[in-house]
């Protein structure tokens, strides 16, 4: 029994660290202290396309 007890501890505290993660990303997206996941790879796609991130990587 204590193993399963374990396996069960282990997976909520996941759970919950996920969930903080979550809403902490939610909370400072919303206070634009973040960028959207959507909007950073966008820009990242225009710099492959564009050739900028290349020229960065040589610097």
């Amino acid at each position: 029994m204590p193993r399963i007890q374990s396996n069960t501890d282990e997976m909520l505290s996941g759970k919950l660290e996920l969930y903080h993660l979550l809403d902490e990303g939610r909370s400072a997206a919303k206070a634009e202290r973040k960028r959207p996941y959507a909007d950073v790879f966008n820009d990242i796609e225009q710099d492959i396309a564009d050739g900028d991130l290349a020229r960065k990587n040589t610097l």
